[in-house]
């Protein structure tokens, strides 16, 4: 009896191993892929997916009884299918899906095994070709630049059609629109505009386009007595690009765009005001930017200190003036920087993974935002409870000091000539006479009341604010590393 049973278990140990050795056979079906063939110019990669499972002994398809698996193909940026086909047992396969992510088309080819099934493909992706449309905006205004010169030219791959030039934008437009205007993906369009004998540069929106989404490269540089500038447009898309005459500087006035610096303001080592890129490629000293009169900067100048000036990034060189009571950083002339930048200035704190933006978020003395005041009072004459802020003192990329000075702006009605200022509903200051001709400003325990036209104010930040009709006229700022974080002013009269 017992050598029975034994014989029973054993008969259905091999019975079971059996069947899964038939259903193995029947659904493990292996898949003859060429890992190693070359891929087709355009395809970023070829790859059995869903449903295919790749084994020590290559792919392999494990669906179980039935069912399919993909051939998933992607294509390089600006490439799509021209005659490329996949095929399997030397049959074409039909498309499942088609899909495009940041220019990069995506094929899921679908495969029906019953057995070993050997896939492959032929033929070879296109570039796709975009309209390129070209506009002259003079916006009814005489083309005055004579003294540039014009070229245009374009490049696909290897071909590099011929160099066109013109005297006028007008001119340039004129011999474009006789030429090619439909483009393959990645062709490059360079427009050129360069002036001898001194150094001037149109704005860099003179050559401008409108796309969803673009590339391009600007240069600007000075070779002899040349200034040349360069916009090397590449085609992604269709496209609409813009020649603009009126998108010229006046004279050889310099470009300067930063939030760090104050604009236009470059001295020489004697700090007078260099204005024109002549001066500053004549001065054989330092240059200076001025700083923003800036809280926010004054820290990171101190604390984060790294600069990006025309794509260099370094320690600021950083001087104090007793003169002015100052802060300013030291440059070197305009082309002496990489990215062959001769027209002025990019200046700012440096970003990148370990960037301003990063310090500033983690760390703690800074808050992102304007701060949220309860402000109350009825003797403001351009509406009760009604204040301004003041950005000046305030943020760097939108980031501000917790413990900062915050100034708000107000306008008091002409019969106010005394005040009393309610911090957080607690600490009161009394300023008086703040109407009298005489008054400049005034500062108490940690708050400075200033006459908006007043001397004092002016050397802190320019023009006054207007608010219904009604110009600011007074300032005033709260230390809050001496009152504390601001919740709440309230201003009433003390007359």
């Amino acid at each position: 009896m017992k050598k029975a049973l034994v014989f029973i278990v054993l008969m259905m140990i091999i019975c079971t191993l059996g069947v899964l050795v038939a259903c193995e056979s029947k659904t493990n079906y292996p898949i003859d892929f060429p890992q190693d063939k070359p891929l087709p110019e355009g395809i970023e990669s070829i790859t059995p997916t869903n449903g295919a499972a790749l084994g020590d002994n290559g792919y392999f398809f494990n669906s179980g009884k039935g069912g399919s698996f993909f051939v998933s193909v992607k294509f390089k940026p600006g490439y799509e299918e021209g005659n490329f086909a996949v095929f399997a047992d030397g049959k074409q396969l039909p498309i499942l899906n088609k899909n495009e992510l940041d220019d990069c088309l995506y094929i899921d080819y679908e495969v029906y095994p019953t057995a070993r099934v050997a896939i492959s493909w032929s033929g070879n992706p296109v570039l796709r070709s975009h309209n390129v449309t070209f506009e002259y905006i003079n916006g009814n205004v005489e083309e005055e630049v004579t003294n540039f010169t014009f070229s245009y030219q374009y490049i696909q791959g290897d071909y590099s059609s011929g160099i066109k030039t013109a005297s006028t934008l007008k001119e340039l437009y004129e011999i474009i629109q006789r030429g090619t205007t439909r483009f393959i993906y990645g062709t490059k369009l360079i427009v050129t505009a360069s002036v001898e004998g001194k150094i001037a540069f149109p704005q860099d929106s003179m050559v401008s386009y409108s796309a969803t989404k673009y590339s391009d490269k600007l240069t600007s540089k000075i070779v002899g007595n040349k200034a040349i500038k360069t916009w090397e447009k590449i085609v992604e898309s269709d496209i609409s690009l813009e020649l603009n005459p009126n998108r010229f500087r006046d004279g050889d006035k310099m470009n300067n765009n930063s939030y760090l610096v104050e604009d236009y303001n470059i001295f020489n080592d004697k700090f007078d005001k260099v204005e024109t890129l002549k001066d500053i490629y004549d001065n054989q000293g330092k240059l200076y930017a001025r700083l923003q009169n800036n809280q926010a900067i004054y820290y990171l100048k101190d604390n984060f200190k790294k600069v990006d000036i025309n794509g260099v990034v370094e320690d600021g060189k950083f001087l104090y003036r007793e003169e002015d009571k100052r802060w300013y950083l030291e440059l070197k002339k305009p082309n002496e920087y990489a990215l062959e930048k001769a027209d002025g200035y990019d200046i700012g704190f440096a970003e990148g993974e370990n960037g301003v933006s990063k310090y500033l978020q983690d760390n703690p003395k800074f808050v992102y935002g304007t701060i949220e005041i309860d402000f109350k009072s009825n003797i403001m004459d351009w509406g009760a409870d009604t204040y301004l802020s003041n950005y000046y003192l305030g943020a760097y990329n939108g980031y501000r000091l917790k413990d900062g000075k915050e100034m708000i702006s107000v306008c008091f009605a002409k019969s106010v000539n005394n005040i009393k200022v309610i911090i957080n509903g607690s600490k009161e200051i009394v300023f008086n006479g703040i109407n009298d001709s005489a008054f400049d400003a005034e500062s108490k325990e940690g708050v400075t009341l200033y006459n908006a036209t007043g001397a004092s104010r002016l050397e802190i930040t320019g023009g006054q604010s207007v608010h219904n009709g009604k110009t600011e006229t007074h300032s005033i700022m709260f230390d809050q590393a001496v009152v504390g974080e601001l919740k709440s002013i309230e201003i009433v009269s003390a007359d």
